[in-house]
């Protein structure tokens, strides 16, 4: 590129790979090749930079630019406040919110986290006869004397199809139905994969639009339906 300045006024010419500048002090030419500036580099020459990397267990790992490791701390060398073992702050306080959707000719459908599911109490005080455990894979049946159970495995991520398993549940439901029972659904957190198999129900069974029944999910619990269940769900209605 060649660029004249004269006075206040600047043109620009193109040219390949090359700068000529000429400034108010005079006319100075400098050219650059810039595939010899590019050939010329050298990484070796950045700025030396340690990049500290908090690990899993709570140890640390200093690393170099280059992502080799330079030293490692232990786990109990500075520790954070509050970081578990397994990565994540823990919530030590259960969750026993239990959303409920009540239909039309009485027919209760619950819905929760596993933290209700391990709760005789809060389970006998809603009236619950069965249960459909999605998480059945972590979490056990806890009261098998107690209650009637469906144990399914469902991963909350971008690659699990919903449609076995949503009619399973819902074959399972309409006996629950037909005997005046309450059900209660639950998965682990209880925000993705519980609320989403009682959208379902209530998009294949009660005909509701996935916005009318998303809202009224939503409004008995707050929930958070990952992008591939919701798509599924849409296309459902």
């Amino acid at each position: 590129m060649k660029v004249c300045v004269i006075g206040n006024e600047v043109t620009r010419h193109l040219t390949k790979n090359k700068l000529s500048h000429v400034n108010l002090y005079g006319f100075v030419s400098v050219e650059m090749n810039l595939q010899n500036e590019i050939e010329r580099f050298d990484s070796q020459s950045l700025r030396k930079t340690l990049i500290d990397v908090r690990n899993i267990d709570g140890s640390v790992s200093v690393m170099d630019k280059f992502g080799d490791i330079v030293s490692k701390q232990g786990a109990d060398v500075k520790p954070e406040p509050n970081f578990s073992k397994y990565g994540f702050i823990v919530n030590p306080n259960p969750d026993l919110h239990i959303g409920k959707i009540e239909l039309e000719d009485g027919f209760v459908i619950l819905f929760g986290s596993s933290d209700v599911a391990q709760d005789l109490n809060s389970l006998k005080k809603n009236g619950v006869t069965h249960i459909v455990n999605l998480v059945s894979n972590y979490i056990p049946n806890a009261f098998t004397e107690h209650f009637d159970y469906l144990s399914l495995v469902l991963y909350d991520n971008l690659q699990f199809r919903l449609r076995d398993s949503i009619y399973r549940c819902l074959d399972y439901l309409r006996n629950v139905r037909r005997q005046g029972g309450r059900c209660f659904i639950h998965c682990d957190a209880g925000v993705c994969r519980a609320p989403s198999i009682v959208i379902a129900y209530l998009i294949l069974v009660e005909g509701y639009s996935y916005e009318r029944a998303f809202t009224e999910v939503n409004n008995a619990r707050n929930v958070s339906i990952n992008l591939n269940f919701k798509a599924q769900l849409i296309a459902l209605a």
